[in-house]
């Protein structure tokens, strides 16, 4: 795995760090050598050895030969003022960055294999793919185009590297260093300071090509590899020798989290780096010494927290090395293992080695050109299926993860990604890629928009009186969409502006001038939102035709695919889309077809600050952006009421609606609802609100960012309803949790291990699941069903079954429960997102409700919580808001707004640490189009032809100018230009003519 970090002064960090192998060894050091095309331009050799004069001053900006300055920028520095403690004190800040250190380790294995077993050839097997990783990382070595706030890639970098097999707790641990200095030469000729963010937005890629690599070498030395949690190849039945030499990373992993629990907060990476130098040689009871007598009584701030707790880590540690001899590290490691493992290794060695031997009379594998392609196409598949442009980098990680062991060729890689270019079947602009399909899609909808103009005849204002009940702009919206013209229109509303009712007006006047109505939806929860407003409509204002309508609600994919409900609707007949937003690119594009076929009007109804697909494509806001479709909004927020929340609420919604994110928390906190709560602690508080409002007979949801986050409210909630008894007679239940694996994911048989579950999602198994025996690769999935039949899946069939996981949960009388699947049954029907109490269990274990269904599915949740996707077009009396550390990091503005929004009279947002709310309003959660980037690369394009005309002008002025100087014997030192101009009638044109200009 491949991991930097980057040093502002660096002074004696190859004596002291680089040339020791993390332990002292009398007489021995590590020889360091130089690496990279940029090592001639700077004055060292690459190959030879790194001397400690050269690394200084390469790391001091100089040229170690001719002593002169590398790049413009020296090592200067700047003084900030920072808090320590409770006092505000002055530092010298660096402001060059003198190299970066990046880390490329083995898989844990491999390191016990090479070092405690001494099997030399994984120490080649390594070598060789460092070399190849750290290659391609050479190639995007990038300087910064300051002017274009561009990068321009030089390709060349100079490096020192050396290579260690331990870690400071003298575990085997093979990783190498490669310290590149901060400069690189252009093709200008100059030098200037690298653009690191390149190699680190790029380190899964370069970590996946160390591993393809690796994996493809061991494979061919004889051993049996599978794939570890995090993706990186391990040698075989090694899981608890793994383990036992992770002590030091269990260290640095415990130190994080008592951090991380203090503060709040997620640690940087340069954080974690910090703590890892910090714990070399650290003593545990020394540390808690220290830290328990200089925490007693003093209550440190979060922003300083994090600097105490260093110098309390670094005072209990040994920060020199341990002096050892290579031979007794190696027998120390050896005895700690246990007799079993030591022979278990030595077995696997052997094993290896026999199998190497029987592989070289065949011919070695080498990734053909077939499984390039196929794996080529399982990267578009699975990045496309959800997003419309994605990074190339992005793109070949997940070709050589697939094919990982191959040993991929890159330039063989690249040169696929250009046929399939030439081929039409992506494009791309720099690093980004997108498909042809989707851009023929985006412009497929804003192609039957323009075509559907002044297609239909509107209905008069005198054939309706719309409700008085409308205010201004709703009336005027329902005017101008009932009367429009056009095959498509758009309806955009914020929440809480009465899209619902305006929506009820709009279906009122169609109904009642002949047309038939249908309305959608891009999900089934909000499908059953609009079934639910149509309830209300038939209640509160007795319009039980427009209700009909609303009650009669299916859900977007439903139309797509029922031609019998196709046929229902004539020509003419008016499509609803409700929360337009939430649907893909794909569902757009075929609802735009189906219309123009049937001739039918749609209008489409959303917002798009709220969520998008799932799928790719942001296609509501697309055809916004780009076409001319007729638009009516309804910005005047209302669902808040006016006094809630001391009368801010309200302008918390709109302020939310805008955007305008942290003026929002800033309101909340103001009046004390933002409530910060660390660790777990948060979820007791939350759940003590959730119990408050459940006393009062209120209504409140309580919205997270993750499952995760759900399952533990719904936790801390369900204590406190154990508590005063509305909890009862619990029992264990088994219940399915979705993966949400792509498509492509559920056809490699190599991603499914035993007792995961399948469930059909379509057809007449609907809802049946069969829990994966074995992987069978030449054969399938073989799996058992409930009834304990046994069935082999093939992997053509596998996209239309759900992949989940089993999971215990507690569940008893009076226990809510959400739906994550809808199905019919012989109790009813059963709705996705639905919330059910638990009434009892019937003979099979079957859940019985208060409604009595019977939930025979085992695709359902706890119903005390859901995500802020699941909340859209939902409102309550009251919201509660969760934001762990983890979550905070993935919530974007859609997520603050959906959740914010529902409320009608009180919202509260639990966090672990106020400052990381703030975050959320940089983030837009808007994913890019492929018109977008293609209207980017226009721009660009623009902008270079406008640069370059204005160049060419300057330079044609300048030759004038010359020209005229010459003819006129013009003295330019009494002279100005423009004085020369004014000479124009002693010139002949001819003259003009000579020099270009007419």
């Amino acid at each position: 795995m491949l991991s930097g970090k980057a040093f502002t002064n660096g002074q004696g960090y190859a004596e002291n760090h680089l040339k020791s192998n993390d332990y002292y060894e009398k007489g021995k050091s590590v020889t360091g050598y130089w690496l990279g095309k940029a090592c001639s331009d700077f004055g060292v050799q690459e190959g030879q050895v790194v001397t400690d004069k050269e690394f200084e001053a390469l790391r001091n900006n100089m040229n170690p030969v001719t002593g002169e300055q590398l790049t413009l920028r020296n090592n200067t520095t700047r003084t900030e003022s920072i808090t320590l403690g409770n006092e505000l004190v002055s530092k010298e800040i660096s402001n060059r960055r003198s190299f970066y250190d990046f880390t490329m380790s083995a898989p844990k294995s491999f390191s016990v294999m090479a070092v405690t077993l001494d099997d030399s050839r994984i120490r080649n097997w390594h070598d060789r793919a460092v070399r190849k990783a750290i290659s391609e990382m050479e190639h995007y070595t990038s300087r910064q185009e300051h002017k274009t706030e561009d990068v321009e890639k030089t390709g060349k970098f100079c490096s020192a590297y050396f290579k260690h097999d331990a870690n400071r707790s003298l575990e085997p641990q093979i990783h190498d260093h490669i310290v590149i200095f901060n400069a690189t030469p252009s093709a200008s000729g100059n030098n200037y300071a690298i653009e690191f963010g390149e190699f680190y937005k790029r380190c899964k890629y370069i970590t996946a090509v160390y591993r393809d690599e690796l994996a493809k070498e061991a494979i061919k030395g004889g051993y049996e590899i599978e794939i570890d949690d995090q993706g990186a190849p391990q040698i075989k039945n090694t899981e608890d020798i793994i383990r036992h030499f992770s002590g030091r990373t269990r260290i640095i992993e415990d130190h994080v989290k008592r951090i991380e629990d203090e503060i709040g907060t997620v640690l940087s990476n340069s954080q974690k780096k910090l703590i890892s130098f910090a714990t070399r040689g650290f003593d545990e009871d020394k540390f808690k010494s220290l830290y328990n007598e200089a925490k007693n009584g003093r209550n440190w701030t979060k922003e300083s927290f994090f600097n105490e707790y260093l110098k309390f880590i670094s005072r209990a540690s040994d920060s020199g090395l341990v002096e050892a001899t290579t031979p007794d590290v190696i027998e120390n490691q050896k005895k700690s293992l246990s007799e079993e493992q030591l022979m278990r290794l030595e077995y696997i060695l052997e094993q290896s080695i026999r199998r190497e031997y029987q592989m070289k009379t065949e011919q070695s594998e080498r990734i053909s050109s077939h499984n390039l392609r196929e794996s080529m196409d399982y990267s578009k598949d699975h990045h496309f299926e959800r997003k419309s442009v994605i990074k190339d980098y992005d793109y070949f990680t997940t070709v050589l993860n697939h094919s990982l062991g191959r040993g991929t060729d890159l330039k063989m890689m690249k040169n696929y990604l250009s046929y399939m270019m030439e081929d039409n079947e992506l494009i791309k602009i720099k690093d980004e890629i997108a498909t042809k399909k989707h851009l023929e899609q985006e412009l497929n909808i804003i192609n039957y928009i323009k075509e559907g103009k002044n297609k239909f005849k509107g209905i008069l204002k005198k054939d309706f009186n719309s409700s008085e009940k409308l205010n201004e702009e709703q009336k005027i919206a329902v005017n101008e969409i009932i009367s429009s013209e056009d095959q498509f229109n758009a309806l955009i509303g914020r929440a809480g502006t009465g899209k619902t009712f305006t929506v009820s007006e709009i279906v009122r006047a169609n109904i009642e001038n002949g047309y038939d109505v249908l309305l959608c939806a891009p999900s089934n929860g909000a499908r059953d939102v609009l079934r639910e407003d149509g309830i209300k409509i038939k209640t509160d204002y007795n319009q039980p035709l427009t209700a009909k309508a609303f009650e009669e609600a299916v859900s977007l994919q439903k139309l797509l695919v029922d031609e019998s409900l196709q046929s229902i609707y004539k020509a003419n007949s008016l499509i609803i889309l409700d929360e337009s937003g939430m649907a893909s690119l794909k569902q757009l594009n075929d609802l735009g077809v189906l219309a123009r076929k049937n001739n039918w009007r749609v209008l489409h109804v959303g917002d798009i600050r709220q969520h998008i697909s799932v799928e790719a494509g942001d296609a509501f806001r697309i055809e916004l952006k780009y076409s001319d479709i007729k638009r009516c909004q309804l910005k005047a927020i209302q669902r808040q009421k006016k006094t809630a929340m001391k009368g801010k609420y309200r302008q918390i919604a709109i302020d939310l609606a805008f955007g305008r994110i942290a003026e929002a928390f800033n309101s909340l906190d103001n009046i004390g609802a933002i409530i910060e709560v660390k660790n777990y602690d948060m979820y007791k508080k939350l759940a003590e609100e959730y119990i408050q409002y459940y006393a009062q007979d209120k209504t409140v949801i309580v919205v997270n960012t993750t499952h995760k986050e759900n399952l533990l409210a719904s936790e801390a909630i369900r204590e406190k309803l154990k508590e005063k008894g509305l909890i009862r007679d619990e029992r264990k239940v088994t219940v399915n949790i979705p993966l949400n694996w792509t498509n492509a994911q559920k056809t490699e048989y190599k991603n499914y291990k035993p007792r995961m579950i399948i469930e059909s999602v379509r057809g007449k198994d609907k809802g049946h699941f069969w829990t994966v025996e074995t992987v069978d690769p030449s054969k399938g999935l073989v799996c058992i069903s409930s009834k304990g039949e046994r069935q082999t899946f093939i992997k053509d069939n596998l996209k239309f079954y759900d992949v989940c996981v089993p999971k215990e949960i507690m569940l008893g009388i009076g226990d809510k429960i959400m739906l994550r699947t809808g199905e019919k049954n012989r109790t009813g029907e059963l709705i996705n997102g639905e919330i059910l109490q638990v009434n009892g269990f019937d003979s099979s274990g079957n859940i019985i409700t208060n409604d009595n269904k019977v939930i025979t599915t085992r695709k359902f949740t706890y119903g005390y919580a859901s995500t802020s996707h699941k909340s859209q077009g939902r409102t309550t009396e009251s919201v509660l808001i969760a934001f762990d550390r983890f979550s905070v990091r993935f919530a974007d503005k859609k997520t603050a707004y959906v959740a914010g929004t529902r409320g009608v009279e009180e919202m509260k947002i639990f966090c672990e640490n106020k400052q990381d709310l703030i975050k959320i309003d940089s983030k837009e959660g808007d994913r890019k189009s492929v018109l977008e980037l293609v209207e980017n690369k226009r721009h660009e394009i623009s902008e270079n032809r406008k640069t370059g005309i204005i160049n060419a002008l300057s330079e044609f002025t300048r030759k004038i100018k010359q020209k005229l100087n010459l003819i006129l014997g013009y003295n330019k030192q009494e002279h100005s230009f423009s004085k020369v101009i004014n000479f124009e009638e002693k010139l002949q044109p001819g003259r003009y003519m000579a020099y270009g200009v007419d």
